[in-house]
């Protein structure tokens, strides 16, 4: 039997990535009313050009709790749900600086984070649209 998880894999990592020409702000936010209750989360990062998809945490002043709560990892697979899954070409040669996680007490979770991340990818991929980046 075929492991099609495992070709996905390998056909992705064949494929060139887009290069960034530069380096910018992003904010990715989830702000949501679901009936009673709601799903809150905004980060902010910085992303530049690198060899290879890179995440840096140094200086998030939160950290403890965004990856006690499983937050960080959330925002990271949305972002690559975005960057990987919605291009033509997978956006792969970045480094992503995280700078702030916004947490409600209340209304966070990791669904939110998630789909912050989402944002977050889709706002890179918009700039990627504004000649920000160029083709392999």
């Amino acid at each position: 039997m075929k492991n099609y998880i495992a070709l996905w894999e390998e056909n992705l990592r064949k494929r060139k990535s887009f290069q960034l020409n530069g380096t910018f702000q992003i904010v990715g936010e989830r702000k949501a009313h679901l009936g009673p209750r709601c799903e809150v989360a905004t980060i902010r990062l910085t992303v530049t050009p690198a060899e290879d998809f890179q995440v840096c945490i140094d200086h998030l002043p939160n950290l403890e709790e965004c990856e006690r709560e499983g937050y960080l990892d959330a925002a990271v697979f949305g972002i690559l749900d975005m960057l990987v899954l919605d291009a033509n070409y997978p956006l792969t040669e970045i480094a992503i600086l995280f700078t702030a996680f916004e947490i409600h007490p209340a209304d966070s979770n990791v669904s939110a984070f998630r789909q912050a991340g989402r944002d977050a990818g889709r706002k890179i991929l918009d700039a990627m649209r504004n000649n920000m980046f160029k083709r392999p």
